[in-house]
């Protein structure tokens, strides 16, 4: 039956001042993986608590008071000091620390999503990945005769995830003064952070080009045959890059590996989308008449994906140890579509691949507050040289 008026007592829950703060943050948003008879719950929700989205954090705490059945102090610090330590408040914070952190995380864009393989992983134990060689082709089986048997060689390249984490508080002081970024900005920026983890990590690896563990960089010309030198993006270069991946082998045998993303610096951005997008070549200078070449881009019809990230150009701090890897205007990448030949990243089972947060209440030895701590567990490596090519001018 439609309600009157609205209900104090009955809609002013810890839920909905929780989302009045998401309102005012600009960060409401249902749950990930919410089935729609969820998101429309979340919006009815949404809505009903629009209309405590101008309360104060003081107010807040004396609702939060009430809704745990205890006497409202006279005095504002006091009373600041014992919603503290009610449960209702942790909860009504932690809704928008909570949905601020995953804003930030979620809306932070991350461009290695094209040619990484990404796994959950159970500990933080050493992964082995375990790369089997290939047998040669199957043979004649004359009549009569038994099967010969296959010989492998086995490669093992190895990774451990890790935590990385940070920590926010909001205290009386923030409170009594309104202090709103303390419950929306900061979080949101510990959300960018935890997003920026995966890509620093990503590219880290192919700015260092460490040793695999068949003793060779990662990228090498003699052994490998990934690496170019005096190669700038061009069609001819790009082409043989393609045709270098394309032609990959593993004890004599064809991987037939797909070029899937052609990776640059944000420098030569706009280069590669000409190279890849454009239907016609233009051929600048004289030609010999006699010679007659198509005006079709051929490598418009490879299927490339363009990828740019300013890491590449700037350089980027490695998250596992701090190493600081010099980027380059003028290097970049191939990396094929199959991600168990390029980097795979890993992440804790059971954390959904997002950071996870955990709240806590300062009420001794002079501290009156509640705090966060976001952590994210990841971690990356190289898998295999033949999916990934390299090019330096």
């Amino acid at each position: 039956r439609p309600r009157s008026r609205p209900d104090h007592e009955r809609d002013c829950t810890a839920r909905n001042l929780g989302l009045a703060l998401c309102h005012r943050a600009g960060v409401v948003r249902p749950p990930r993986n919410a089935t729609d008879e969820q998101r429309q719950q979340f919006q009815r929700e949404a809505n009903q608590a629009q209309r405590y989205e101008d309360y104060s954090l003081v107010e807040i705490c004396r609702e939060a008071l009430r809704l745990d059945g205890q006497q409202v102090p006279r005095s504002r610090v006091e009373m600041i000091r014992a919603a503290v330590s009610t449960g209702s408040l942790s909860n009504i914070f932690t809704t928008v620390v909570n949905a601020a952190v995953l804003s930030g995380y979620m809306e932070t864009p991350d461009t290695t999503g094209p040619f990484v393989q990404v796994r959950d992983v159970p500990d933080f134990k050493s992964n082995e990945r375990i790369q089997l060689g290939k047998s040669g082709a199957l043979e004649k089986l004359p009549r009569g005769d038994t099967a010969a048997h296959t010989t492998r060689s086995d490669t093992v390249e190895s990774y451990s995830i890790a935590r990385y984490s940070k920590q926010v508080t909001i205290d009386e002081q923030d409170i009594i003064d309104d202090r709103f970024n303390a419950l929306q900005d900061w979080p949101m920026e510990l959300g960018q952070a935890a997003a920026r983890v995966r890509p620093d990590l990503v590219y880290s690896i192919l700015l260092d080009n460490a040793v695999l563990q068949d003793g060779v960089a990662l990228f090498d010309a003699s052994t490998h045959g990934n690496l170019d030198t005096s190669s700038a993006l061009a069609v001819a270069t790009l082409s043989a890059a393609i045709a270098a991946l394309s032609s990959m082998q593993q004890d004599g045998v064809n991987l037939g590996l797909v070029p899937k993303t052609l990776i640059v610096p944000q420098n030569l951005r706009i280069t590669a989308k000409e190279l890849v997008r454009s239907q016609t070549v233009v051929i600048a200078g004289t030609e010999d008449p006699s010679v007659v070449r198509p005006s079709f881009n051929a490598l418009s019809d490879e299927g490339l994906g363009v990828v740019s990230d300013s890491r590449l150009d700037n350089g980027v701090i490695d998250p596992r140890d701090g190493t600081s890897h010099s980027g380059s205007t003028t290097t970049w990448y191939l990396a094929a579509s199959s991600g168990r030949h390029t980097i795979e990243v890993g992440y804790l089972r059971g954390t959904g691949r997002a950071p996870m947060i955990r709240s806590w209440v300062n009420d001794s030895k002079g501290e009156y507050g509640i705090g966060w701590d976001v952590k994210l567990d990841i971690g990356a490596k190289a898998l295999d040289y033949r999916g990934l090519h390299r090019s330096d001018a």
